[in-house]
């Protein structure tokens, strides 16, 4: 009864015929260990030498950061009315609006109707990507503006965060800003506490700041 001869691991077989391995047409080796990288090993070769590239672009963009910030303080002094406009839509608007527009993709989808359209699970994900932005910078942006009125009303103006007022309040004197309500130049608010204050002023207070309190109180 004839018998096969088991093939030795490194290609010889019992006869000592040398066997060697062949590799199935149309199919690539596979990779050996010492081709297998980390993708941090692969980052790092990818931008091996670019050291002075990066530095540049750093320093750049410190220098972009700066100067971004007298184009900033020059835009306000010569168009005030449009730099409001940005601000505002920056502060509340922008973020309103991707929180909306979040909630509105996560009701849709939640209730079948983008499946009609957009059969995918990714549109789902975007919903609340965008509510969660919309939420966090909205609150986040509200609770800053809210922590810098208070401290620049305390510090200017008669408001005490404490609630007792350490000054006293005259007839024609602006609680928030301190300055004088008898200039015909600028517009007076009177609240139904009987104190007055600039249209400027109390409009930011309420708007801004979110206060629906009287500033002197």
């Amino acid at each position: 009864m004839a018998t096969e001869s088991a093939v030795d691991p490194v290609g010889i077989t019992q006869s000592g015929v040398e066997v060697q391995p062949t590799q199935p047409q149309g199919l690539e080796p596979g990779p050996t260990f010492s081709t297998i990288m980390s993708p941090k090993d692969n980052f790092a070769q990818m931008h091996a030498g670019h050291e002075s590239q990066h530095s540049t672009m750093a320093l750049i963009l410190l220098f972009a950061l700066f100067g971004f910030q007298f184009v900033i303080l020059f835009w306000k002094q010569k168009h005030y009315r449009s730099f409001q406009v940005i601000t505002l839509v920056g502060l509340w608007s922008l973020c309103y609006a991707v929180g909306v527009t979040g909630y509105a993709i996560l009701m849709l989808t939640f209730f079948g109707i983008i499946q009609l359209f957009y059969d995918s699970t990714e549109i789902a994900d975007l919903g609340i990507i965008l509510l969660c932005y919309g939420l966090y910078f909205g609150v986040l942006s509200r609770d800053f503006v809210e922590i810098c009125t208070d401290r620049m009303a305390s510090t200017l103006g008669y408001y005490n965060r404490d609630g007792f007022p350490r000054k006293h309040l005259r007839a024609v004197i602006c609680a928030v800003c301190g300055g004088s309500t008898e200039n015909k130049q600028e517009n007076v608010h009177q609240l139904t506490c009987r104190h007055v204050f600039h249209e400027e002023c109390i409009r930011g207070w309420c708007l801004i700041g979110k206060k629906d309190i009287c500033p002197y109180w």
